[in-house]
């Protein structure tokens, strides 16, 4: 079988995480306009409910099975073998999430209120499980998951602004919303069983071998959710409504250029597992080395901008109401260049190496540290005591899974290559200071970026950094092929 090759596939899921990212920034306002201010509410308040059962029911299943599903791939039957093994223990997790949502809809009188909204919404938890999107993965299909993505978001806009008229249309759009989660898995379902494996639910002793390490991967995947969600909450608590507003808003830009970044990165998991597992180290540093260099030459300067522009960016996708956020972006900027690296390592060699525990054992510090240090700083300087700590989690968490994947691969990332980056983002730092007196919020923004661009490449092709020189030549290329 071919597969497709992985800047194809990093390209698609860069795509395909846009689309998740842009089609909802197109509804939300117009729906906040449509919809009653308690609707808004009772829907984000319902979602949060379906979002912990989805955490629940999905157990560490995606990543164990991407992980170890990738050395099956070649042989039908023990990837049927293995696929229904796996399904069945995500659909018994999933029906004990789904008694345990009935059970506190039944006896919780607050979440009682929201009963049909959970209901319908919870249609994307039994769906997500038999959608079995990692089979996509372990193939590396992601022409397809980002086809059907797009296409049920495209689905739901159009739907939303054609079918949502009026405050009484609340249910119209949650049916949407959950038609739109749904549908690209139940697609998913038929898809992958016509052309890549059948399978079954089955009850059999085979199915534990799995759960032990499916339970460590899904400790880790809590603990990250405890201190990724932490700050908000604790600040809530120590601080108010406005801080958290504030910084909430802080979080999501950090939030969306850090999923475009992972959207990079995440399609070379089942490749890192192939390699692991046959054993080949020696292609799987080199691909490691070529990874972290490429992810250095876009990262480094995201970063630098961002913290330099931070104020400009908060009153672009927010406002100048929350311009006072612009710090705690600054801050969360750093934390950008910890957690990519933290996941390359953590997802690309700690998990397909089987080393799910020291994971657990790093998110585990981690998430202490945050939550002690928000209880400590927040009351003492607010919303940049959250932005803080997310620094000092995300880089415990980097710092710790770098030690333990230098002993499964070799590799350097202090070296020429990497120190051009840096000596280039010099023009990045002049460009936005010489720029940053105009005027016009959006005219400077926008200049900023360009001439940093600009500026960046040319200081990268000057110190010869050999990344950019191979994408400038494969660009010059085919450009003179165009011809």
């Amino acid at each position: 079988m071919v597969y497709s090759s992985a800047k194809k596939n990093a390209a698609l899921n860069v795509i395909k995480t846009i689309a998740s990212i842009v089609f909802p920034i197109i509804t939300f306002p117009y729906v906040s306009r449509v919809l009653s201010v308690e609707s808004i509410g009772a829907f984000n308040f319902s979602a949060s409910i379906v979002n912990y059962g989805l955490l629940f029911a999905g157990l560490g299943v995606s990543n164990y099975s991407i992980r170890e599903g990738a050395q099956y791939r070649e042989n039908t039957e023990e990837m049927k073998n293995f696929t229904t093994e796996v399904f069945s223990i995500n659909m018994i997790s999933t029906i004990i999430v789904y008694l345990a949502l009935l059970l506190l809809m039944l006896f919780q009188p607050k979440i009682r209120v929201y009963f049909w909204s959970i209901l319908i919404m919870s249609a994307q938890i039994i769906s997500t499980t038999i959608g079995v999107g990692w089979i996509c993965n372990i193939y590396e299909d992601f022409t397809f998951i980002a086809i059907r993505t797009i296409m049920f978001q495209f689905f739901s806009l159009i739907a939303t602004l054609v079918l949502v008229k009026t405050a009484d249309d609340y249910y119209t759009y949650v049916i949407i919303t959950a038609i739109a989660l749904s549908g690209a898995h139940i697609v998913n379902f038929f898809y992958v069983r016509k052309k890549y494996i059948g399978f079954t639910f089955s009850l059999s002793k085979s199915l534990i071998k799995h759960i032990k390490p499916i339970l460590v991967i899904f400790a880790s995947t809590v603990t990250i959710t405890i201190y990724v969600n932490s700050d908000v909450i604790i600040l809530g608590f120590l601080a108010g409504d406005y801080e958290v507003g504030l910084y909430s808003t802080a979080v999501k830009i950090y939030t969306i250029i850090k999923n475009l970044l992972v959207a990079l990165l995440a399609v070379l998991v089942p490749r890192f597992s192939i390699l692991f597992m046959r054993e080949e180290r020696k292609r799987a540093e080199n691909l490691f080395n070529i990874t972290s260099h490429t992810i250095v030459v876009f990262l480094i300067p995201v970063v630098v901008g961002l913290f330099l522009t931070s104020n400009d960016v908060i009153c672009l996708i927010a406002s100048g109401k929350y311009s006072s956020a612009g710090g705690a972006l600054r801050l969360l900027s750093i934390s950008i260049l910890f957690s990519i690296f933290a996941y390359l390592c953590t997802n690309c060699v700690l998990l397909p190496n089987k080393k799910e525990l020291i994971i657990l054992y790093a998110s585990l510090l981690s998430a202490v540290v945050n939550v002690v240090f928000n209880f400590i700083l927040i009351p003492v300087i607010g919303i940049n005591a959250a932005a803080l700590t997310t620094i000092m989690a995300e880089a415990i968490m980097c710092v710790i899974c770098l030690i333990y994947s230098k002993k499964c691969l070799t590799f350097r990332l202090i070296d020429r290559d990497n120190g051009s980056v840096v000596f280039s983002c010099i023009g990045i730092i002049i460009a936005c200071r010489l720029l940053g007196n105009i005027h016009n919020m959006l005219l400077r923004l926008f200049l900023q970026v360009v001439v940093s661009g600009f500026l960046y490449l040319f200081l990268l092709l000057i110190s010869k950094n050999s990344i950019a020189v191979t994408y400038c030549r494969k660009i010059f290329y085919k450009v003179k092929c165009l011809r």
